[in-house]
């Protein structure tokens, strides 16, 4: 969209959506349950998407589809993965959290990080330059990130399991 400014046409910003408004545009969820969400989330806190799971509005498969089309690269569902412990030990367990980024596959040319942003140049880069290989990220939802990186403090000499 354009706007007048002064005599000269200025390009104005795209207003970015909000992801819940992007659900209720797909149709995966209602505005009202969308309401009910928002409200919930101004009481506890959190990602919109992992409260409209734990009210029982969306399935960990819907939101993974829709964060897969959202960010235009595949999704995992880390509950259902298992990740071997030299895998995850490709990563220091501090740059695992700081980056947001968790090793799930590898070969000698790629590895496979599951990330909460699959955008993150920054942290991607950092992980190519550390590994010495291109990496190939994987959108993860933050909740699954977090839960994640909860059982490797706890454990992270035996890897991860999913369920």
């Amino acid at each position: 969209m354009k706007a007048k400014l002064a005599g000269k046409t200025q390009l104005e910003p795209k207003k970015k959506k909000r992801i819940g408004d992007l659900m209720v545009a797909q149709g995966i969820v209602t505005q009202g349950q969308l309401q009910q969400a928002l409200k919930r989330q101004s009481q506890v806190g959190g990602h919109i998407g992992s409260i409209l799971i734990e009210m029982g509005y969306l399935s960990i498969e819907q939101l993974l589809k829709f964060l897969s089309q959202q960010t235009g690269v595949p999704s995992l569902n880390l509950y259902k993965y298992n990740i071997n412990e030299r895998i995850v030990s490709l990563i220091p367990i501090d740059k695992i959290n700081s980056l947001k980024a968790l090793p799930v596959a590898a070969n000698e040319n790629v590895v496979t990080v599951a990330m909460v942003n699959p955008h993150d140049f920054e942290a991607i880069s950092e992980i190519g330059f550390l590994l010495g290989k291109k990496v190939k990220p994987v959108v993860v939802p933050s909740f699954m990130m977090d839960a994640a990186k909860k059982s490797l403090f706890q454990k992270a000499s035996s890897g991860l399991r999913g369920k």
